[in-house]
């Protein structure tokens, strides 16, 4: 990983959880800072949480470095660590990324609308001599779709709908030299203007558009802050209504108003 981890040792045992398995460990790596080319796996049961498994694309996969260095010499404490290797692989082989992640979406509403395609490439497929292309088929009818790079990596293009309503398949072909090394698809349904039907779509045309203000996790974590103060114990809540300024007040605009009203006949 980058930047290289420190050594870090401790006195008694500290415990792993790979895939739910504990593992054993005294002697690990730890990221001197977050990486962001580097997807913690598994942690250390320790303050603060030093990464014990860590994982990055290379190639058609992806490399995993389990920083555990001495996880070995407690194997025979119990059957979690060839549990945890099980769990491992396991986990690594039915997380293998397809060659094109292909993600669309229509966008606005009467003739405003727009079909939005999103097409990511596995590391292996982003070469510079790649040449990708989208098409998309509605009706019986099929028109090109011309993606533009990403400062993601991914590849995006618009266009307006075929048809007004119906199923519009979208395919996505990655060719290099001239020959087919990864496909996608990605299948939508234009019809009549719906509300986006969660977070994630608000988010992702927000994104899109430049607009982002907060992320899905933002909102989330803001709204954990909040939760405590709603949930105060009832003897720490202060009510507005239960003061004695506050009775005097309503009592003090209830004569004002007799007062007004007893003028108001002897006129």
């Amino acid at each position: 990983p980058d930047p290289p981890g420190s050594m870090q040792r401790a006195a008694a045992a500290r415990i792993g959880q790979v895939a739910g398995h504990a593992w054993h460990v005294r002697e690990w790596m730890a990221l001197a800072s977050r990486s962001t080319t580097v997807q913690p796996l598994a942690y250390l049961d320790v303050t603060p949480r030093a990464p014990l498994v860590l994982a990055r694309p290379l190639g058609a996969g992806r490399v995993v470095l389990v920083t555990a260095l001495d996880a070995w010499r407690w194997r025979a404490v119990s059957d979690g660590y060839a549990r945890g290797w099980q769990a491992l692989a396991q986990r690594l082989a039915a997380d293998v990324p397809s060659p094109v992640d292909v993600t669309a979406w229509v966008a606005g509403s009467g003739g405003d609308r727009v079909v939005h395609v999103v097409a990511s490439l596995r590391p292996d497929l982003g070469a510079p001599d790649a040449q990708v292309s989208a098409s998309v088929h509605a009706g019986g009818e099929t028109q090109p779709l011309p993606l533009r790079p990403a400062g993601d990596g991914s590849r995006r293009g618009a266009m307006r709908p075929l048809a007004s309503t119906g199923v519009h398949h979208v395919e996505v072909a990655v060719r290099q030299r001239g020959r087919l090394v990864g496909s996608g698809q990605a299948v939508i349904e234009v019809g009549r203007a719906r509300p986006a039907a969660v977070w994630a779509d608000v988010v992702r045309t927000q994104a899109l558009a430049g607009a982002l203000a907060s992320t899905e996790q933002d909102v989330a974590a803001a709204v954990s802050r909040l939760r405590p103060l709603q949930e105060a114990p009832a003897e720490t809540r202060w009510y507005v209504t239960r003061t004695w300024w506050f009775a005097a007040l309503v009592l003090g605009g209830l004569g004002a108003e007799w007062i007004a009203r007893r003028a108001a006949r002897q006129r």
